[in-house]
């Protein structure tokens, strides 16, 4: 299981695309691996893999991460997930209106 965030590739592009969690390894969900399989799933679109990804972490999240005060802070694990699937269709709306495919060649070889 792999984690890369190099900005010169399809994954680094579309951990970029993912948030800021995803560009460090300590914090990504996906691996490398996964990621790839998207890709290839998605076309090798990279906004579309993106927000095919970015639904899989809101349902993750509103499954794991519910409602919760600590102190101060509170995080808010619905409104998480909501933003992230907002997030996703935004992405496919410009995949779809702006024809941007953003298609990548994927070198196996180079990822792993």
């Amino acid at each position: 299981m792999t984690f890369t965030y190099d900005l010169t590739t399809a994954i680094g592009q579309v951990r970029r695309l993912l948030g800021k969690l995803e560009t460090v390894t300590t914090t990504a969900l996906f691996t490398d691996e996964e990621i790839t399989q998207e890709l290839t799933e998605s076309g090798n679109v990279i906004k579309l893999a993106a927000a095919n990804l970015l639904d899989v972490k809101a349902t993750y999240i509103s499954e794991k991460k519910k409602s919760t005060t600590i102190g101060k802070y509170s995080i808010n694990g619905p409104a998480m997930a909501a933003d992230l699937r907002k997030h996703a269709e935004e992405l496919r709306r410009q995949v779809d209106e702006d024809g941007s495919f953003e298609v990548s060649e994927t070198d196996q070889e180079s990822v792993f």
